[in-house]
């Protein structure tokens, strides 16, 4: 909590802390676990069904958006 009231109130802790984020997270990229598994929340966070690991591994060599974000198979359909 302390974090976060700090965050809120100290603008110059905020852009810094706000700087070392922007500077390494480009690292986040680099596993594809990392990456799947942040797909998958964001897409179960807003009611979707995670893409299968192939369609984001696909899209992120093909570096395009993931084909079946919220379909939950290969094809996007939303059929399991």
């Amino acid at each position: 909590m302390h974090l976060a009231t700090t965050l809120g109130l100290d603008k110059s802790h905020r852009s810094a802390v706000s700087e070392r984020i922007k500077a390494k997270s480009h690292l986040m990229w680099e596993d594809f676990t990392t990456a799947y598994e942040w797909v998958a929340f964001l897409a179960m966070a807003s009611g979707q069904l995670p893409p299968l690991p192939i369609d984001l591994e696909r899209s992120l060599r093909e570096g395009s958006s993931a084909d079946g974000v919220g379909g939950g198979n290969s094809d996007g359909s939303g059929k399991k």
